[in-house]
């Protein structure tokens, strides 16, 4: 009889949830504030092969206050901490902050400086397609870097999904695709920074290490993802053979995150390699990541390629015609 019960409340809780999560996915919209953590910094710094040349910055954004951080046809989300709602600039320029430290990049910012930092969007696109499908965050950021009247563009994008349990707001969801991807991006926008003024690398040591512990953790993704973004930034191309060899791993983000590196640190040397990712591609996350590695190439050859697809997609409106728009819209508007 004890086990009777038990079935019969294990099917009204599955109920209960089900319903929750059908009634959260048919609403026309819905708003939620969520607690976000501030991105741990690197543990790893850049080593320098001469002496680096500390620069200032003026920061500058074009970022709306107290915006919507992460928006969609369902969701919407407003980040938090101490239930006050963050202002996204601020947020991103601390972090960013901290993180140029920790790799030991001589960078500071000064409002009468004359090279300028600009944060031209920061921003989340927040997807679902019902109360039983993944969340899929996917965390963008566009920056000029103006040194000595050279612009330099700096975008960057995580592509993270998973199924809540309970609710849309749960701390696990929160961690996997608001907290990572917003770590994972303020790291990018330092490596990208590094390489436009300083050209500074991770040891060899470092990338032994990085790819030692991405195979000892192969098996718990959540782990070994982040190790390959890091393998990326490390602006060591002894680091390349390892992203071409992840880049075909079967776990999801690990693949992703050796994509995203692929043009950062094999630049015009992987084109192809990248032209062939984006082309046949079994996933749209795998075409999309390939996009944005080949705007990271930033040759001329590699940005042709980019409107060359974008004017294809002139009279499209699919859903992943619509993200990759915003994708190449990073690198060329």
């Amino acid at each position: 009889m004890d086990s009777v019960r038990k079935t019969i409340k294990g099917l009204k809780l599955a109920g209960l949830i089900a319903a929750t999560l059908l009634v959260q996915a048919c609403a026309s919209n819905f708003t939620f504030q969520v607690e976000v953590d501030d991105p741990e910094p690197s543990t790893q710094h850049y080593v320098s092969s001469d002496q680096d040349t500390p620069t200032s910055l003026a920061f500058s954004h074009q970022i709306p206050g107290d915006q919507v951080s992460a928006k969609g046809g369902v969701l919407n989300y407003v980040y938090q901490q101490d239930k006050k709602n963050i202002d996204p600039a601020t947020f991103f320029l601390g972090a960013l902050s901290n993180e140029l430290e920790a790799r030991k990049l001589p960078v500071t910012f000064d409002d009468s400086a004359s090279n300028q930092l600009q944060l031209l969007s920061f921003e989340t696109i927040s997807h679902r397609n019902n109360g039983f499908s993944p969340l899929v965050m996917i965390a963008m950021v566009k920056i000029d870097l103006v040194e000595n009247g050279q612009k330099h563009r700096i975008a960057a994008i995580v592509k993270r999904a998973k199924v809540p349990i309970w609710t849309v707001t749960e701390e696990p969801l929160v961690e996997a695709t608001i907290n990572q991807p917003q770590e994972i991006l303020i790291k990018e926008v330092a490596a990208k920074i590094n390489l436009a003024l300083f050209n500074d690398q991770l040891t060899d040591s470092d990338v032994d290490t990085l790819i030692k512990d991405v195979k000892a953790n192969v098996e718990n993704e959540d782990i070994a993802y982040q190790k390959v973004y890091e393998l990326g930034f490390s602006n060591n191309p002894k680091a390349l053979p390892a992203l071409l060899e992840f880049s075909k791993h079967n776990a999801e983000y690990i693949r992703l995150a050796a994509i995203s590196g692929m043009g950062m640190l094999g630049g015009e040397g992987v084109f192809e390699e990248l032209k062939a990712l984006y082309t046949s591609g079994n996933q749209w996350q795998d075409r999309a990541v390939a996009l944005k590695a080949i705007g990271d190439i930033q040759t001329t050859e590699a940005l042709d390629f980019l409107k060359t697809e974008q004017a294809k997609w002139s009279d499209k409106t699919t859903q992943e015609v619509t993200w990759n728009k915003k994708i190449v819209a990073l690198y060329l508007d």
